[in-house]
């Protein structure tokens, strides 16, 4: 089988944790000794892969022009599959349904407010095809899987888990981790929050929820530590004033470790999370966890976390409080957070890229569409009229046209997108059974005179 894994929306440094997970796959699939033949696709100078095995190759386009030369790539060598990393608007001379794309999560969906208008529009229209006609979809957290299945554009029903797990540079023990440190390091207790400054992560709520326990606590001598992007850190500084609150911006990757290690709990307080591979770096290094009780993080956390609404300041200020005050109960997260690091491994997460992989060639993978064209086709196709045929999926095509509408106050006229490319790929997949060289044109309204003569003359 041959596999194409597409990075060109991976940009070291951006993104989140799409890098760590895609990266922390392929390595995972290098090790695991399959035979398959893999063809990494990438953007010249913005992503490399590591030392790799002989049955990886890598290709490197330039931006300008990206998918039109990897669709000459597809087109002149025989490929089975194509992973996507992320649901980009750029198009592929590939079948969708022999594509499987990457979606972390529809934060765009739950948090619409978070996104400007034209990216949420596009979101929309790209998420809306690749979940109506992908031949399957890989996420992160039972949490995602299923807030993609209730999407009412999902037509896809193979939605498959490739979780993260703890990166490899961050799993060793290093003794370069006793280097030198930058200035500012923390000697004291902490609560430490490693994030960039995207909104759902929740840094303004964080604060004043620490502003509020330093009034329940005023003898505490608890900092707040932040790293990442320090970017716009200015318009939060009037909520800091007369606190112990100190932004370190990026840090290396040892400083990240040694803050883990030093600190008292990871306060992880964000409003929208497909993984959350903070609490997987705190259970590492015997780091409490108090996190949001939104989105994924009860489900990777499990009872080794204490949770509070992130929406509730004063929830969020009385966990801080609990933590921080009970010695027993960090202990007793700390030892639960490292047996919860055994759900989560690379290993599993390959075996499971793997089978889709090999679904998605077979044509065994279960979706809306492959269902439509079952129950569209007769058995035996010659003992119905193209006429009849035709009808059928037209009907079904109506039928799904008016469960599309139902939604469309509710997530936006966006997602007929979707519905329209069923549409298409779905007739396209019918004169291909059917063996008609020209496409077939049908009306509105099959049962007039016209609309027959058209599939006629079509046929």
């Amino acid at each position: 089988m041959n596999i194409v894994i597409d990075l060109m929306h991976l940009v070291p440094g951006r993104g989140g944790g799409i890098v760590q997970l895609v990266d922390g796959l392929i390595q995972a699939i290098a090790r695991s000794g399959s035979e398959h033949q893999y063809f990494l696709s990438c953007v010249k100078g913005r992503y490399t892969p590591g030392k790799l095995p002989s049955n990886f190759r890598v290709w490197h386009f330039e931006l300008r022009n990206y998918a039109r030369q990897l669709s000459h790539a597809l087109a002149r060598q025989s490929m089975d599959v194509v992973f996507r990393c992320f649901p980009g608007v750029e198009e592929l001379s590939f079948p969708l349904d022999r594509q499987i794309v990457l979606i972390v999560d529809l934060q765009h969906e739950a948090f619409p407010e978070f996104f400007d208008p034209a990216e949420l529009a596009q979101r929309r229209e790209t998420f809306a095809t690749v979940m109506g006609g992908a031949g399957a979809i890989a996420t992160i957290s039972d949490f995602a899987r299923q807030t993609i299945l209730d999407h009412p554009a999902t037509g896809c029903r193979d939605v498959f888990l490739t979780c993260p797990a703890l990166r490899f540079d961050h799993e060793a023990s290093s003794t370069g981790d006793r280097e030198s440190f930058p200035q500012g390091m923390p000697e004291g207790n902490f609560f430490y929050f490693p994030a960039n400054p995207w909104p759902h992560k929740n840094h303004e709520r964080l604060l004043k929820a620490f502003a509020r326990y330093k009034e329940l606590e005023p003898s505490s001598d608890v900092e707040l530590v932040l790293t990442g992007s320090d970017s716009g850190w200015e318009r939060w500084a009037p909520l800091c004033r007369g606190l112990p609150v100190r932004h370190m911006g990026y840090v290396s990757a040892a400083t990240l470790r040694e803050l883990y290690r030093r600190g008292m709990a990871l306060t992880f307080f964000s409003l929208y999370e497909g993984f959350g591979m903070p609490l997987l770096e705190a259970f590492s290094l015997d780091t409490p966890v108090v996190c949001s009780s939104a989105g994924s993080l009860p489900e990777v956390g499990g009872d080794a976390v204490l949770t509070c609404d992130p929406l509730d300041i004063e929830s969020m200020a009385r966990g801080m409080q609990r933590i921080a005050a009970d010695a027993g109960l960090r202990q007793n997260l700390v030892e639960r957070g490292r047996e919860r690091l055994e759900a989560y491994t690379w290993e599993e997460s390959a075996r499971n890229f793997i089978a889709a992989c090999e679904r998605v060639t077979s044509g065994s993978g279960s979706s809306m569409l492959s269902e439509m064209i079952g129950e569209a086709l007769p058995q035996e196709p010659r003992d119905i009229s193209e006429r009849m045929l035709l009808r059928r999926v037209q009907a079904k095509l109506e039928d799904l046209d008016r469960q599309q509408r139902l939604h469309v106050e509710e997530y936006n006229r966006a997602h007929l997108f979707g519905a329209l490319w069923w549409a298409k790929h779905l007739l396209a997949r019918v004169r291909k059974k059917l063996g008609l060289k020209k496409p077939a044109k049908v009306t509105t309204d099959c049962q007039n005179d016209d609309a027959e003569a058209t599939t006629r003359k079509a046929a």
